[in-house]
């Protein structure tokens, strides 16, 4: 009667296990399939408003959108210069001085003078015809929009971002300390000793007093740069 008792046990824990192994394979099923159609959603999504952003107008990259001529700026004519042979009072038969040419970008042309009558042009941009956009092809455009280039920052704009420029001589010097770090290492390790960060800096300190910049930093001179130069230099041949 026991060893039947333990059969109808075992035989009855079995059951449980397989039923908690089903149950946490279709919810892991059931979690593998929901993962999958949100991620086919996303991608459908995406490749949506991919096919959008291709069917949308595009700002026209000759004029940057500003519909007038690169040429002329939209003017529809161009200043040009007719020099005089000679100075005097007596006229000249030819024409001289500054002169308006139609612009023959934007469809003008002549000056009124040596090549024929001045025609002034429209002033538009000739790639988008003054509608400072271009519209999409049938089916589209074939590529997507170029980002913006981001432009590059000039040394005002970053001293006006971050108070002053980077001091070379600081950089230089972090640079002979790691160098010197790495030269003293062996000569620690023999002896026993390790360097700490007051005894580098103490001989990286500079010698003379520091000139005030324009940003109120403290710079270095020339002489006090030599001079920290020329102990690196000592102890790194002492090493």
């Amino acid at each position: 009667v026991a060893r039947i008792r333990r059969a109808e046990e075992e035989e009855l824990r079995r059951r449980v296990e397989e039923a908690e192994h089903d149950k946490r394979r279709r919810k892991e099923e059931e979690l593998r399939l929901q993962m999958q159609r949100e991620e086919e959603a996303r991608r459908a999504k995406l490749e949506e408003e991919r096919l959008l952003e291709l069917m949308q107008p595009r700002k026209c990259q000759k004029c940057e959108g500003s519909g007038r001529c690169a040429n002329c700026q939209g003017e529809g004519s161009v200043d040009v210069l007719f020099l005089a042979p000679s100075v005097g009072s007596r006229p000249m038969p030819i024409l001289q001085g500054r002169r308006p040419r139609g612009c023959r970008l934007c469809g003008g042309a002549g000056d009124g003078a040596l090549l024929r009558d001045f025609v002034a042009g429209s002033g538009r941009c000739d790639v988008c015809k003054g509608e400072r956009f271009i519209k999409p092809p049938p089916g589209g455009f074939k590529t997507p929009a170029k980002a913006e280039a981001t432009p590059r920052r000039t040394s005002r704009e970053y001293e006006a971002l971050n108070g002053s420029m980077p001091d070379a001589s600081a950089l230089m010097l972090q640079v002979w300390r790691i160098h010197l770090q790495r030269r003293l290492a062996p000569v620690h390790a023999i002896s026993g000793f390790a360097a700490s960060k007051s005894d580098e800096d103490a001989a990286l300190a500079p010698s003379a007093p520091a000139e005030q910049g324009r940003s109120g930093a403290s710079k270095p001179s020339s002489e006090a740069m030599e001079k920290r130069l020329q102990r690196l230099h000592s102890a790194l041949t002492h090493a």
